[in-house]
């Protein structure tokens, strides 16, 4: 798998910070994290990240091509971001501009089940870009939160999701929320002959999950 990165490089020392030496900390950051030296050359030469090129674009600015063995290193997808821009996303002046995806990479992830084509089947929307809202903020009540939905999907919305902060708290809880905010949308929908999806956040102990699911179920939603 082949990165690309936007150096920006910084004026100090004698002649500048290298290029190339920035590029080759990136691939070693991402990969084995530990200096030159320290682990076995056996275990570096499977699993560091390599620089195929570095090209000045400027002064102090820098193309970098980086080939990452990702068979190596990626089983998941937290762990293929990780190894994107993981610890250098702390640092100054890296930025990623391209990523070359091998076709074996690609299958593994294949992508959301549904997207935005599973999307637009379901609000029955072409042709235009989807408008969505989130419901907030945390603290207001369920008949508070209802109504905004509703008011939403009046007003032409496509989608209404439940802000990331809303989850189980005393003033809106899960179950309630989802019921109540769920009809209110259906009642919209029905009056106006729009579509508009309610996507509540499901989240919360591992252990709820399964009820949660059965309250989204009996709720009628579809996202």
């Amino acid at each position: 798998m082949r990165v690309f990165y936007e150096l920006t490089l910084s004026a100090g020392g004698a002649a500048g910070e290298s290029a190339r030496d920035k590029a080759a900390g990136i691939a070693r950051e991402q990969t084995v994290e530990i200096p030159a030296g320290v682990a076995a050359a056996e275990v570096e030469g499977r699993t560091i990240g390599v620089v195929a090129s570095v090209d000045m674009a400027g002064p102090r600015r820098a193309r970098a091509a980086i080939d990452y063995p990702w068979r190596e290193l990626v089983s998941d997808l937290p762990q293929l971001v990780n190894l994107l821009y993981g610890n250098i996303s702390l640092q100054r002046g890296i930025r990623i501009v391209g990523v070359e995806w091998p076709d074996a990479l690609v299958r593994q992830f294949p992508g959301p089940a549904f997207g935005v084509a599973g999307l637009r089947e379901l609000t029955g929307v072409h042709g235009r870009p989807l408008l969505a809202s989130a419901l907030k903020p945390v603290g207001l009540g369920v008949r508070a939160l209802a109504h905004l939905a509703s008011a939403c999907a009046l007003g032409g919305l496509d989608l209404v999701k439940d802000d990331h902060s809303l989850a189980d708290q005393p003033a809106a809880p899960f179950r309630e929320r989802v019921l109540t905010v769920a009809e209110h949308v259906a009642r919209a929908n029905r009056k106006s002959g729009g579509t508009c999806l309610y996507v509540p956040n499901l989240t919360g102990p591992v252990d709820r999950l399964g009820e949660r699911l059965e309250d989204l179920r009996a709720a009628g939603v579809r996202a």
